[in-house]
């Protein structure tokens, strides 16, 4: 396959991440080494769109196809195959996690079988023992993401008829956050505060008024974190780059739907192990074009 088709394939799937729930698109970016790059773009527009357009026009294309083919399908397969089109993207984030300690240590010179410096296993554990402990507490419903914590009780209040103001800017900044920070996904929390099927809803049918609240609160989100994540990537790239891997690592505990039952677990567990192999697939090809 040619560079530029693994491109549009990269682009796709961090599209599809933006949207799908429990998957991070930024986790995706890091995943495909181009996390960077994408930050730079956001840090800097004016400067940087040029550039970054002319060498990675297809993968722009991909993440615009991405997002917008998979609002457009969760639209009709939210409550039925949800978990399902998780598992398969947890395969695939899990498959990366070798490769992406590989090219850390690459990046950042640690010699084979010597260990991270101790800011940098810091930062790591850090990152994925918070995201981690949030996934426990969830699992074991203690918290704000438990059942009957606080967002649930937010997510009945507007079921109720009681919604928040500004409730469609906040879930654009939450948006814009989940393609900022690796391992945060901004549709697992709209989810628990009961805005994703509406979101879903006013996407797909084109409501004007949701979409322009949504892309405010996006936009006043980027502008507020890129150029702090691409400060904090220069002053600090190691501690930056194996903080994010803790977090990636975390998102996957974080984001785990449970297991579902009959022949939805076997459907699960089959794209779980799909998109494994496919991201051990995607990474040879990637070395081969390189």
């Amino acid at each position: 396959m040619t560079r530029q088709g693994l491109e549009l394939i990269e682009g796709i799937l961090i599209g599809a991440g933006g949207i799908l729930p429990g998957i991070s698109g930024a986790a995706l970016a890091v995943v495909f080494g181009i996390y960077e790059e994408l930050t730079a773009l956001l840090a800097h527009p004016k400067r940087e769109w040029r550039r970054f357009l002319g060498r990675r026009w297809v993968l722009a294309l991909g993440i615009a196809g991405g997002f917008v083919s998979f609002t457009v399908l969760l639209r009709f397969v939210f409550a039925q195959w949800t978990v399902p089109l998780v598992y398969l993207f947890t395969g695939f984030i899990a498959g990366t996690l070798p490769g992406m300690f590989r090219d850390a240590r690459k990046k950042e010179g640690i010699p084979a079988g010597a260990l991270p410096s101790g800011g940098e296993t810091a930062a790591f554990l850090a990152a994925a023992g918070i995201l981690l402990a949030l996934g426990a507490a969830r699992h074991a419903g203690i918290g704000p993401f438990a059942a009957g914590g606080a967002l649930e009780s937010l997510a009945a209040s507007a079921a109720a008829g009681n919604s928040f103001p500004l409730r469609w800017v906040l879930a654009g900044a939450l948006i814009g956050m989940g393609s900022l920070l690796p391992g945060f996904s901004a549709s697992f929390v709209l989810i628990l505060l009961g805005m994703y099927e509406p979101l879903l809803q006013a996407a797909g049918s084109l409501d004007l008024p949701v979409l322009a609240q949504l892309g405010t609160g996006a936009l006043a989100s980027l502008l507020l974190f890129s150029r702090l994540v691409a400060w904090l990537y220069r002053k600090a790239h190691g501690i930056m780059s194996f903080g994010v891997l803790g977090f990636t690592i975390g998102s996957l505990v974080l984001a785990f739907p449970g297991f579902p039952q009959g022949f939805s677990l076997a459907l699960s567990l089959s794209l779980a192990a799909a998109g494994f192999l496919g991201s051990l697939s995607l990474e040879s090809a990637l070395k081969k074009n390189d």
